[in-house]
């Protein structure tokens, strides 16, 4: 896998994001592209994006506007979530006419996140538990549950949690809509430090559902603390 490292600061990352008291790196896929989440310079990441993929043509204002709402409601929800980390593979470049329909796919192929949380009321996370509570839960709308996989790994930072599934989850800028979408994760203890980090790869293109499995795990792996 072609990786980048990634030692994450102030530039295009969210300040309100949390992160755990200790530094860390890991290495991300280079093909992949970054999102800067910034606040201060999100909308200028996003106007450039838009009109790298879809182009400056005339007769594609419409299109642009379409996928910048789309792109602007992804990343309003990534922030609210707490993400750190945003990368995006792109779709299929847009053939469509001027004028056609254009969908987040056509700019987003897949995602991968990391997203760090605090555990309150412990001093530790507990692997183990996080395994069972994620096992025993009630399957999610659209989720086949007797496909889901849950598995405690071992990762160079130690054990983790590994979960495999696929569920309905809506897509930016149109309510009321719902994709199929797959989801690989890790769920990664910081060392004696009550912090988890989650990294996630999702996609609703059924071409990648098997390859983002693999991006997740690499980049699972990769993780050190300094």
């Amino acid at each position: 896998m072609a990786t980048a490292d990634l030692a994450p600061g102030p530039a295009g990352v969210d300040p309100a994001a949390p992160r755990p008291p200790v530094g860390f790196r890991l290495h991300l896929p280079a093909t992949w592209t970054a999102v800067d989440l910034h606040p201060a310079s999100c909308e200028a990441w996003v106007r450039s994006y838009v009109r790298d993929r879809l182009g400056t043509a005339p007769g594609t204002a419409g299109r642009r506007a379409q996928a910048r709402r789309g792109l602007d409601a992804l990343l309003d929800g990534c922030r609210a979530q707490g993400v750190l980390v945003l990368l995006l593979l792109a779709g299929p470049v847009p053939g469509r006419p001027n004028g056609g329909r254009v969908g987040l796919d056509d700019l987003v192929g897949a995602s991968l996140t990391l997203v760090w949380r605090r555990l309150v009321g412990t001093d530790h996370v507990d692997v183990d538990g996080i395994a069972q509570a994620l096992a025993a839960a009630s399957p999610a709308r659209g989720e086949p549950a007797p496909d889901r996989i849950v598995a405690v790994v071992d990762l160079p930072t130690g054990p983790a949690v590994y979960l495999h599934t696929a569920q309905l989850v809506g897509v930016p800028g149109r309510p009321g809509t719902q994709r199929m979408t797959t989801l690989s994760q890790f769920f990664i203890p910081a060392p004696d430090l009550p912090w988890l980090g989650v990294i996630t790869t999702a996609t609703t293109k059924h071409e990648l559902a098997d390859g983002i499995d693999a991006i997740a795990d690499g980049v699972a792996r990769s993780l050190e603390f300094l």
